[in-house]
Parts: structure tokens; sequence; C-alpha cells
């Protein structure tokens, strides 16, 4: 199973930044004191979450303003934020596969960029046959 970690701009109030092979990573200090890592992808998916509520908010919205033109914004609006959460959606696919592929290579150093990039052809081509076939 791929660790998974995911950047955000907004740590909680008791964390604080550490950085480890390029990635932010926080910790938190728990009641003793000690430190703790934060589960990241909870942060992710509160991220998503977020974001899909906006996408339906936007769409309501859409629906009952009675200006046309403030109905196009917010279509405008929530197709936008449809195209951010496609787009990180599928850099966490991207992030998966490319630590999948690096596990396979041997864990080689200074060779991020390669398997990002091959994680990013293979998801492509996957995708376009899945397109072709209708699926």
């Amino acid at each position: 199973m791929p660790k998974l970690e995911f950047r955000f701009a907004h740590p909680p109030a008791n964390c604080i930044p550490g950085n480890r092979i390029r990635l932010k990573r926080f910790v938190c200090l728990n009641s003793t004191g000690s430190e703790q890592p934060v589960p990241t992808a909870v942060f992710a998916v509160d991220e998503q979450q977020k974001i899909e509520r906006q996408i339906e908010f936007a769409t309501r919205a859409a629906a009952l303003v009675k200006d046309e033109t403030t109905g196009q914004r917010f279509r405008s609006f929530a197709e936008e934020l449809k195209r951010k959460l496609f787009r990180m959606m599928r850099r966490g696919e991207v992030r998966a596969r490319a630590y999948e592929l690096w596990e396979q290579a041997g864990r080689p150093t200074d060779r991020d960029l390669d398997f990002w990039l091959e994680a990013e052809r293979e998801i492509e081509v996957e995708r376009e046959e899945r397109k072709g076939s209708g699926a």
C-alpha cells in the first residue's frame, strides 16, 4: 500500500512544520507535549468535500437566480471547481502510481521526476483507453 502524503497551506494550530524529502509534513503536539504525525489524508478528504459542497452551492445558486449573467457566473464557477477537483484527484492517482514505480525500481535516488512523468503518462494512456472503449 503506497504511503500518501498531501500538501496543505494551513496546518492545525498545534502543529509545527518539518521537511522530509521535499514534501511538507506536520506533527502535532499531544497532551503530554510529545510529537505525533498528523493524518494528512484527512486534510485532503476535507478539502475535497469542501470543493464538492462549493460545486453544489454554486449549481443551486445558478438555478435559483433570475439574472442570466449572475447565473452564468455561478455555472462558470462550478465548472472551474469541477476542474480543480479533477486535478486534485488526478494528482493523488499520479502520486500513488509514481510511488509504486519508484518501489518497483528499487527506490533509486534522484529520479523522482522520471517516475512522476511515467506515472502521468500511464494514467493518461489508461484514461484514453477507457474513453475509447466507451467505459
